[in-house]
């Protein structure tokens, strides 16, 4: 049983979402089918009791105004009690695309968007929040496999809420395995990562087991989680988390020591990325994920067309 207190101390109600979790998740009582949260309002609380059927990594976050990106969510990892383990460290890594206090706020980001178009969902500013990617025409297209960029300009990319020039630094020994959980919390950035200098293992995507691939690079969307293995070198190494298809704001970038040495540069540039970047959709799920087949969709078939 999972137990999340929720206080609502914003000027504004409170909607946590436990992304990516198949729970029961209990309601406010008066709560109803069409309308499943009722917001937590200012000064209040409620008690979320749910059952978590699926271990991973999962977040939460609210769905109010722009909640979201003033940084209001935090990771939610489920631990599996029958996981073999096999790494000596586990971290965390959250991704974020950053606007507030940098002489605007997400408030008047979002009222641009409105005016210029863009629909007034109430979820934030970027495409996991729910404003539809491609409303603004004034950021350029990006290439595939992914085509829009994005409908904001971001000064700032963050990795567990520090910039480049301020890096997270996570420390280890030289040929230590770590798990590292990746989470794109950001608006509307889709990201590439990868570890300089390493391959990563690919275990889960979005909390559930795939059958492991070694990669160099992966790409996150909005809300999407990733577990990878890496077996660390000796060293000073970046871990870089570039935004697609934008060409302000730098890029998203943590450190890895293992080793005494000069550290790279926020624009430091990873050959893993400039290689093939793995998308989610290239994965296959381990059979611990896989449905029985009582459970499966039978394969739709389209009637022909009457003549």
């Amino acid at each position: 049983m999972t137990s999340c207190d929720s206080r609502s101390t914003t000027s504004s109600p409170q909607t946590p979402r436990f992304t990516g979790t198949a729970s029961d998740c209990a309601t406010p009582p008066t709560a109803s089918p069409t309308s499943p949260r009722i917001p937590v309002k200012t000064g209040g609380k409620f008690v979320y009791e749910f059952t978590a059927p699926d271990p991973g990594t999962y977040f939460f976050h609210p769905h109010v105004g722009v909640q979201l990106d003033r940084g209001l969510y935090a990771p939610m990892i489920i631990d599996d009690p029958n996981d073999p383990g096999g790494y000596d460290a586990e971290w965390i890594l959250v991704l974020d695309d950053w606007i507030d206090g940098t002489g605007t706020n997400p408030d008047e980001v979002l009222k641009k968007l409105i005016a210029d178009g863009g629909p007034a969902n109430g979820g934030g500013m970027g495409g996991m929040g729910g404003m539809d990617h491609g409303s603004m025409g004034g950021m350029s297209m990006g290439s595939g496999p992914w085509g829009d960029a994005g409908d904001v300009t971001y000064p700032l990319f963050l990795i567990n809420g520090k910039p480049p020039t301020d890096p997270d630094v996570l420390t280890a020994k030289p040929g230590q395995t770590v798990r590292l959980r990746v989470i794109n919390a950001a608006s509307d950035t889709i990201f590439s990562l990868a570890v300089g200098g390493h391959q990563l293992t690919v275990t889960h995507t979005d909390g559930y087991a795939v059958q492991p691939a070694r990669v160099g690079a992966i790409y996150l969307g909005m809300g999407e989680r990733y577990d990878v293995i890496v077996t660390l070198g000796d060293g000073v190494f970046p871990v870089v988390a570039r935004p697609f298809g934008k060409t302000s704001g730098g890029q998203a970038m943590a450190l890895i020591r293992t080793a005494s040495g000069t550290a790279p540069g926020p624009d430091v540039n990873p050959s893993e990325l400039s290689g093939q970047v793995l998308i989610g959709s290239q994965l296959q799920p381990a059979k611990s994920s896989m449905l029985p087949p009582s459970h499966r969709t039978p394969p739709l078939t389209w009637p022909s067309k009457a003549r």
